[in-house]
């Protein structure tokens, strides 16, 4: 039998996404979507990323953001209601991510107030099992909602008040299921903040969007810290010391297979690589190829390929051009270098792949220029990381 994320899961999702991002939380009531809201909010400020909940649902006589506790008239929605809902999912903000709760029918008050979002997750109620009739039904019925209304569904949550249930997360599916969101629960502080689904929920927007995961250590943690840093704090990253017998041994496995590792390239390259990687950008923007340049490690005229796969892509004989069946970007990336971008460059019909499976570009204006300006040549970790700030601004 097939896994029910399979069917149930949510979208792969490739499209242009600005900060903040705007996630609603949907699906049909008694699911515990303000309780999945208020843990979400927990999770990501214990990751330091800035985060904000917008209680959307103005009806409601809870409040989202008090404790549940504090009660408010309870009015009808209106077609204007649903306007002033969507003005504040709309209202500019200076955190990474918004969450907004949506209203438990599908409606055009719905519609209304989820049209500022940018993806979605979707939550229902089902302590019967993944394999529940019901529970499947209502589920395909919320995925086509979104499906219509052009919003990408991101992950999709079981909610089951079943002692019998484990929460869990699938990221190949973008599913998961989330046991117990009780307010009573959430109020006494005995959900588990180690859930499988939140760090999967939240993890699966870090990675989709490119969020900077944070954690804090611990005071226990810092004192143990504080009482060895004095001695450690001297010490570089360990390598082999020079002409010792282990550092023979990896300069045997690296003269076996022709190559030069990255430390020695980078070596040979430091008074004279800038000038270098200054005339690749020269002879790719104009695409000057005849007179690329030569490669200080090997001496052999640099071979730019301007066509195929994440091109422009410049190789040689030490740093050739990787096989085109390569796992992702982000291994050729590791072995490679990206040149700074040149405004004088002309777009290129090409693409550039997210560290995930997705195709994430955070501002959309800039990726035209992008494009068409970037080569990639492989020297190393060592230049990769003395040239950070030019590759960030890239």
């Amino acid at each position: 039998m097939a896994h029910a994320g399979e069917r149930l899961g949510g979208d792969n999702l490739t499209f242009t996404a600005s900060k903040p991002l705007r996630i609603i939380i949907g699906g049909p009531p008694h699911s515990g979507k303000s309780t999945l809201m208020n843990l979400l909010e927990d999770k990501f400020r214990y990751y330091q990323i800035a985060v904000e909940l917008i209680d959307l649902d103005l009806s409601a006589p809870t409040p989202l953001k008090t404790g549940f506790t504090e009660e408010r008239e309870k009015r009808d929605w209106t077609i204007p209601l649903a306007e002033r809902a969507k003005e504040m999912f709309e209202e500019n903000t200076s955190v990474e991510v918004i969450l907004g709760d949506s209203v438990g029918l599908i409606s055009d008050v719905n519609e209304i107030i989820s049209q500022p979002a940018d993806v979605a997750i979707l939550l229902v109620s089902g302590g019967h099992g993944d394999y529940d009739d019901t529970y499947k039904k209502v589920v395909r019925k919320w995925k086509e909602y979104y499906e219509d209304i052009h919003k990408p569904l991101l992950v999709v949550l079981r909610s089951s008040m079943n002692p019998k249930d484990e929460s869990m997360f699938d990221p190949q599916h973008n599913y998961g299921v989330v046991v117990g969101l009780d307010r009573d629960a959430y109020l006494t502080d005995v959900i588990n903040m180690d859930n499988a689904a939140l760090e999967g929920v939240v993890f699966e927007i870090a990675q989709s969007f490119d969020l900077i995961l944070r954690s804090p250590n611990s005071s226990e943690h810092l004192e143990i810290l504080n009482s060895k840093w004095p001695d450690l704090k001297d010490k570089k990253t360990w390598t082999p010391p020079e002409g010792s017998k282990l550092g023979g041994i990896e300069r045997a496995y690296f003269e076996e297979r022709g190559r030069v590792p990255a430390d020695q390239r980078a070596e040979s390259l430091r008074g004279n690589y800038e000038d270098f990687f200054d005339e690749l950008d020269r002879v790719v923007s104009y695409e000057d190829l005849e007179n690329a340049p030569i490669c200080p490690t090997c001496n052999e005229q640099v071979k730019i390929r301007m066509t195929g796969e994440k091109s422009p892509w410049a190789s040689c004989r030490c740093n050739p051009d990787p096989h085109p069946d390569a796992e992702s970007f982000g291994a050729e990336y590791a072995r490679g270098y990206r040149l700074k971008t040149n405004p004088r460059s002309s777009p290129r019909a090409s693409s550039l792949d997210s560290r995930t499976r997705r195709n994430i570009s955070k501002n959309a204006s800039l990726t035209p220029a992008i494009l068409g300006s970037i080569a990639v040549f492989g020297t190393g970790l060592w230049l990769l990381s003395n040239r950070d700030s030019e590759i960030k601004e890239t």
